[in-house]
C-alpha cells in the first residue's frame, strides 16, 4: 500500500459507491492507498486499484465485529502509527460508537460520543432531539402497522412510510421478507403494505410521514471538528434520474447548491447538539416561507460528498488537517458548488459507467454494468473518461 505522507492509514468501513468516493478523496488528495472492510462485496470497488478490500462475512453484526475488527486494527497500527476510521454506513457508524473501548484506543480521529448519537441515531431521535431545539420537521405518525391499520391519516397523501431504525429498510420487493420502506398515493395501497407487514410478522415501530417533492430536498454534507466545530459544508440537490414521483434515496447524481443561508443553518444545529465527525443532512427547504424541515439524518459520509469541495479544499481534507495540525477552526468553509457529480460508481441498475482514474501509473480502468457496447455507448464512455481525467487533474 502506498503510505500517505502524513504517515497515516485510512480505514474505512464499507465496500460501496461512498467508500469508493471517501477512497479516492484519500488517493487525490495525499496518494494514500485506504483499507475497505466489509461483510460483502459490491460492485462499486470491485475493481479499484487504489485500497485493499477485506471481506468478512457478517462484519455488520455485533459479535463478529468486536471479534475482529481490534484484531484487524492491531495489526495495522504495527506499520502506520495513525488510522483514521470512517464508517460508511449508519450501521458501521453504530457499532463503532458502541465499541468505543474496544475500537477507540486504535483511532486517531475521535470517534462520535453515545450520548450525541442517541440524539440522532434515528428518525425518532433525531424528531425528538428537534422539538427540544424547537425546530421543524415533517408531519408524521410513529406506531406499529397493527396500530396505524386503525388509525385517521391526519395529513394528505402521498405518505413515506420506512422503520424507524433506518439499518432495517430495503429495497421494495423485500416487503414479505424484511421491513418495507416506500411511497404510497391512496389510503387503500398503504393499508395493503401495513397489511403484508402484520401477515410477514414484522410488527415493530415504523414511521408514516407526510412526503414533500424531491425538488425541496436538500442535502447537507458537513466535516464537524474534534471541537465540535463545523470546519467545511456544503449542499447537494439530488438529480432527478427516473419518474417524477422516484423516491430521493435512489438518485446518486447530485447538483451542488450554494446556498451559505442553508448551510449555515445545518451548521448552527450540528454545533448546538455537539456533533463530530462527518454527516449528511437531510433538509426540505421552503424558501419562499423561510422555513426548513429536517427529514433525514446520516451521521457518516454519503454519496455525495466526492462533490463537496471548496476552493481546494474537501471533507477528507478537514478531517486529516484537524487531526495532523490540531489548530482550532477559526471559520467556516462552504462548498462552492457549480459541478455535478457523476464519476463515482453506482449499483448495476442504474446502467452507469464506474471510473477510476485514481492510478496513474497502470491504464484507466472504465467499468460498465450496462454491458451496451454500441458506437453511442462507446462515444458516451469517452466523453466521461475525457472529463474524469480532467476532474483529476484540478484535483492534484
Amino acid at each position: 500500500m502506498k503510505k500517505s505522507g502524513c504517515g497515516f492509514l485510512p480505514v474505512i468501513f464499507g465496500t460501496d459507491e461512498t467508500a469508493y468516493g471517501c477512497a479516492r478523496l484519500f488517493y487525490e488528495n495525499y496518494g494514500a492507498d485506504s483499507v475497505l472492510l466489509g461483510s460483502r462485496a459490491h460492485p462499486a470497488t470491485d475493481y479499484s486499484r487504489i485500497f485493499i478490500r477485506k471481506l468478512i462475512p457478517n462484519l455488520d453484526t455485533s459479535v463478529v465485529f468486536r471479534r475482529e475488527v481490534p484484531k484487524i486494527l492491531k495489526d495495522l497500527i504495527s506499520d502506520f502509527p495513525r488510522l483514521f476510521l470512517i464508517p460508511c454506513s449508519e450501521r458501521y457508524t453504530c457499532l463503532l460508537v458502541r465499541n468505543a473501548p474496544l475500537i477507540g484506543r486504535f483511532a486517531e480521529n475521535r470517534l462520535l460520543s453515545p450520548q450525541t448519537y442517541e440524539k440522532i441515531q434515528d428518525k425518532l431521535s433525531l424528531f425528538l432531539t428537534c422539538s427540544r431545539l424547537g425546530l421543524s420537521y415533517p408531519s408524521c405518525i410513529i406506531s406499529t402497522p397493527s396500530v396505524l391499520c386503525g388509525q385517521a391519516i391526519p395529513f394528505d397523501f402521498p405518505c413515506m412510510l420506512y422503520p424507524v431504525r433506518s439499518e432495517l429498510s430495503c429495497k421494495v420487493s423485500d416487503i414479505n421478507e424484511k421491513h418495507y420502506i416506500g411511497i404510497y398515493t391512496g389510503k387503500d395501497e398503504l393499508m395493503s403494505a401495513l397489511s403484508a407487514l402484520i401477515s410477514a410478522g414484522h410488527n415493530e415501530p415504523v414511521i408514516l410521514q407526510a412526503y414533500s417533492h424531491l425538488k425541496n430536498i436538500r442535502i447537507i454534507s458537513a466535516y464537524c471538528g474534534m471541537n465540535a466545530k463545523v470546519r467545511l459544508i456544503g449542499a447537494q440537490k439530488p438529480i432527478q434520474r427516473g419518474p417524477e414521483d422516484s423516491f430521493p434515496g435512489r438518485c446518486t447524481e447530485f447538483e451542488s447548491v450554494y446556498d451559505r443561508e442553508i448551510c449555515g443553518f445545518c451548521a448552527d444545529f450540528l454545533e448546538r447538539i455537539g456533533f463530530r465527525g462527518f454527516a449528511c443532512v437531510e433538509l426540505i427547504t421552503y424558501p419562499e416561507s423561510g422555513k426548513y424541515l429536517f427529514s433525514g439524518f446520516k451521521p457518516c459520509p454519503g454519496a455525495s460528498f466526492y462533490n463537496i469541495r471548496a476552493g481546494r479544499y474537501d471533507l477528507i481534507r478537514c478531517l486529516v488537517e484537524d487531526i495532523t495540525e490540531r489548530s482550532p477552526y477559526k471559520e467556516r468553509l462552504y462548498a462552492d458548488g457549480g459541478s455535478v457529480s457523476s464519476l463515482l460508481p453506482t449499483f448495476p441498475f442504474y446502467r452507469r459507467p464506474a471510473l477510476d482514474f485514481a492510478n496513474a501509473e497502470r491504464p484507466d480502468t472504465v467499468l460498465s454494468y450496462s454491458f451496451d457496447f454500441s458506437p453511442a455507448r462507446m462515444l458516451s464512455l469517452l466523453r466521461y473518461k475525457r472529463s474524469a481525467k480532467e476532474n483529476s487533474a484540478s484535483c492534484r
